[in-house]
């Protein structure tokens, strides 16, 4: 008796794990008896343009096509959809649409993005997700989603062009025969969809919109060993909009500028950091449409320069002056960042009463490692020349975007002192430039600019 209610216990148990972990549909869900027919709205010859309108003002662009759909399968991480497109002039044309479902992040209890190719190669599969929450998504059958919102609750929408052709088909299939809700609700055992996936637009959208600097806010404030020092913060938020089916979308990418400065105590490890704050995506005619990404990123239109200077200390001997450096990019990048960040590293030795400019010939280093992302540099206290310039030039194809993730371009630098003399007139300079990408747009936005520091140094 006691051997068989253990027997049972186990039995239960597994059915419960098996459940939660798989979540899955039926054959008869998934395989129909017959075909299921479903409406689609055909560009028999799409450009961006039309895009940016409304379906009810591209009407005579589109044309009706049908969608038989012969098996649709989600089945733990992996979806296929199975039938034929049939265009109005008669012709048709077989999919087989197979791939993963992913995490869309920030709306992962509403949506899934399910990432599909056609193993026919028939289509290019623009985008392809289920939500329940199909009123907070630009849909291209808003109209209908409207007069019959009460109704429904789910959505699976598909977008997919036709290879070699400028056929573009939208598909939304409202209150599909299978229950999304489940598919969204246990989508955490799904990887997460990439950048490229959730902003999927920029594989139809084209629109060479100029990108501007709409606020700037310089703003210093810094508790330095118990006391309040200068600390320069330079705050800039870069914008530019775009249109797509009648709404008028803001993409704003937000970048702090930044010193962070200590007093020397013979030492000190201070840092310089250009990095991604908030990049989003705002649309002004409906915000039920907005999103926590953007299509802006920092990078890719030029490389990214990060300059540091220490003043000299008018006519007086020695002073502070750079022993090493590390510099970093956090982020993503098109390149591994792990085999020495394609760096250019420039520096220079000057004498101490010096004032540094830009005309720099003089280049000393003690040791410089790549892989590790750092070098030190050569002093010569006897001679008063010491290392007051430094500079990390980026290779222009690391880009970084996103501020959940810390994305930022950082020099840390190790200052010493160099004589016995206290002073607090110690300047530190910073001088960058870096180019702001719009990935729809295909351009891009050229920003310098200088921060200076005070700090106190002594013994």
């Amino acid at each position: 008796m006691k051997k068989s209610f253990i027997f049972l216990i186990v039995i239960i148990l597994f059915l419960f794990i098996f459940k939660s972990v798989v979540f899955f549909f039926n054959e008869k869900q998934s395989k129909f008896d017959k075909e299921i027919n479903l409406k689609a709205d055909t560009f028999m010859n799409f450009n961006s343009e039309m895009l940016k309108q409304s379906k009810a003002n591209n009407m005579k662009n589109i044309t009706c096509s049908i969608v038989d759909l012969k098996e649709i399968v989600f089945l733990n991480t992996q979806g296929k959809l199975i039938g034929s497109l049939n265009y109005n002039n008669g012709e048709v044309v077989d999919f087989e649409l197979v791939g993963k479902l992913k995490n869309r992040g920030k709306d992962k209890d509403i949506l899934v993005i399910a990432d599909l190719k056609d193993s026919l190669d028939n289509f290019e599969v623009i985008n392809c997700s289920l939500s329940i929450s199909p009123g907070k998504m630009n849909l291209f059958n808003k109209e209908e989603y409207l007069r019959n919102k009460h109704q429904i609750h789910s959505v699976i929408s598909l977008i997919f062009k036709e290879k070699e052709t400028n056929r573009l088909t939208y598909i939304e299939w409202f209150n599909p025969n299978i229950n999304v809700e489940d598919i969204v609700k246990k989508q955490n055992i799904l990887p997460k969809a990439e950048r490229e996936e959730i902003l999927w637009h920029k594989k139809l959208l084209d629109f060479h919109t100029g990108i501007s600097i709409s606020s700037v806010v310089t703003y210093k404030d810094c508790l330095i060993d118990g006391t309040y020092k200068s600390r320069p913060v330079e705050t800039v938020v870069f914008s530019n909009q775009y249109n797509y089916m009648g709404e008028t979308y803001e993409q704003e990418l937000k970048i702090k500028e930044e010193i962070y400065l200590k007093d020397v105590h013979g030492d000190a490890d201070m840092s310089a950091w250009i990095k991604v704050c908030s990049n989003r995506t705002i649309c002004l005619t409906n915000p039920l449409y907005s999103s926590d990404e953007s299509f802006l990123s920092v990078g890719r239109g030029g490389p990214t320069k990060l300059k540091l200077i220490i003043q000299g200390n008018d006519d007086e001997v020695g002073g502070d002056a750079f022993y090493n450096m590390k510099w970093d990019v956090k982020g993503v990048t098109s390149t591994d960042i792990q085999t020495g960040l394609d760096a250019n590293i420039l520096h220079s030795r000057v004498k101490s009463y010096v004032p540094i400019n830009s005309n720099i010939s003089e280049k000393f280093l003690r040791e410089l490692n790549f892989n590790r992302k750092w070098c030190s540099f050569t002093n010569d206290i006897e001679n008063d020349e010491l290392t007051r310039y430094v500079e990390v030039e980026f290779n222009k194809e690391y880009m970084t975007n996103s501020a959940k993730d810390n994305h930022k371009f950082i020099v840390d630098f190790h200052v010493r002192k160099y004589d016995e003399i206290d002073h607090d007139d110690g300047m530190l300079i910073f001088k960058y430039s870096y180019f702001v990408w719009d990935q729809i747009g295909h351009n891009h936005m050229r920003r310098s600019n200088t921060l200076i520091g005070n700090y106190s140094s002594y013994q």
